[in-house]
C-alpha cells in the first residue's frame, strides 16, 4: 500500500480548503464553490469556446449518459468571474496555442498543466449532467448524476483547485496521461470525446492529437503500460484505435482498483 502526502504551499486568492457542505447548486462556482452573485457571475465551457469554434461544433451534438443529446454550445457551467478570468482564461490560451503547434508541443507541455484541463473538462461535463433531468419529459425526474454521486469525487475536485492552490504531490503523481498521434480518416473524426465516469478516465481527439487520461490512478496505469505505450505511441493511430486503447485504460484502472492483475493490451494495426 502506498502512503502519499499532499501539500498546501500558498493560495492565489484566499479560498477555504474545505467546507462543512459541498455547495453543488448552480448558484456556486464549479471551481472555488463561491456564492455567485449578479456582479461577479460568470459561464464556462467545459468544452471551451475555441475549441468548439476550431473543430465547428457548436451546433453539433453530444451523446449524454442518459442517451439524449445536447449541443455543444450548452454545455456550460456555474463560474464565477474570478476564476473564469484569471483562473481558466490563462489555461486555455497554454492549451490552444498548444493544439495549435500539434502533437509534439502538447507532448512538451507541463503535464500538471494537461492534467488541469483535462480535469477541468471531466467534472465540468459531470457537474452539467447534475442539473440535466435523467427524463427530459418528466422535469421532476431525478436529475441523470444524483448531487451525492459528484460529491465522492472531492478529491478530484480538490485537485482540480491546484489551479489556485499550490499544490504538491509528495513522491506520487495522481494521474496517467497518454499522448497519441492520431490520423483522421474523414473530416468527422477531427474530433472525438469519450469519457467513463467510474474510473475516472477520458479521452479526447484534436485534429492530430489524442489524449488518453486516467486523472486518478496515483500513476499506476502509466507506470504498468510504460513499454507498450512506448512502443505504440511511435507511430499514427486509426481512430478506432485510439478509441480501443481508452477503453482498455478504463478497463485497466477498474482491474488495478479491483486488485487483480492487469490483462493483455489491445492489438494495434499500424498504418
Amino acid at each position: 500500500m502506498r502512503a502519499h502526502t499532499v501539500k498546501f504551499i500558498s493560495a492565489k486568492k484566499e479560498f477555504p480548503l474545505k467546507k462543512k457542505d459541498f455547495p453543488l447548486t448552480k448558484n456556486s462556482c464549479f471551481l472555488c464553490e463561491e456564492k455567485i452573485t449578479p456582479g461577479n457571475y460568470s459561464k464556462e465551457h467545459h468544452f471551451p469556446r475555441w475549441l468548439l469554434r476550431k473543430y465547428g461544433l457548436h451546433n453539433k451534438t453530444l451523446i449524454l449518459p442518459n442517451q439524449t443529446d445536447i449541443p455543444y454550445n450548452r454545455l456550460t457551467i456555474p463560474c464565477c468571474s474570478f476564476c473564469n478570468q484569471n483562473l481558466l482564461r490563462p489555461l486555455e490560451d497554454i492549451i490552444s496555442k498548444a493544439v495549435k503547434q500539434g502533437v509534439t508541443e502538447i507532448r512538451n507541455l507541463d503535464q500538471k498543466l494537461l492534467f488541469q484541463w483535462l480535469s477541468k473538462i471531466f467534472y465540468g461535463a459531470l457537474y452539467k449532467d447534475m442539473f440535466l433531468q435523467l427524463e427530459r419529459s418528466k422535469p421532476s425526474s431525478e436529475t441523470i448524476i444524483s448531487p451525492e454521486l459528484l460529491e465522492s469525487l472531492k478529491m478530484h475536485h480538490l485537485f482540480l483547485k491546484s489551479l489556485f492552490l499550490n499544490i504538491q504531490w509528495v513522491d506520487f503523481t495522481p494521474w496517467s496521461i497518454f499522448i497519441f498521434k492520431v490520423n483522421s480518416s474523414t473530416q468527422a473524426e477531427e474530433f472525438w470525446y469519450g469519457d467513463n465516469l467510474p474510473t475516472s478516465t477520458m479521452a479526447i481527439k484534436m485534429g492530430e492529437i489524442g489524449i488518453v487520461a486516467a486523472l486518478q490512478d496515483n500513476h499506476i496505469t502509466s507506470e504498468r503500460l510504460s513499454s507498450y505505450y512506448r512502443k505504440i505511441s511511435k507511430q499514427p493511430l486509426l481512430l478506432t484505435e485510439f478509441v480501443e486503447f481508452f477503453s482498455f485504460v478504463a478497463t485497466a484502472v477498474a482491474q488495478i482498483r479491483g486488485g487483480k492483475k492487469l490483462s493483455g493490451v489491445p492489438r494495434v494495426q499500424f498504418q
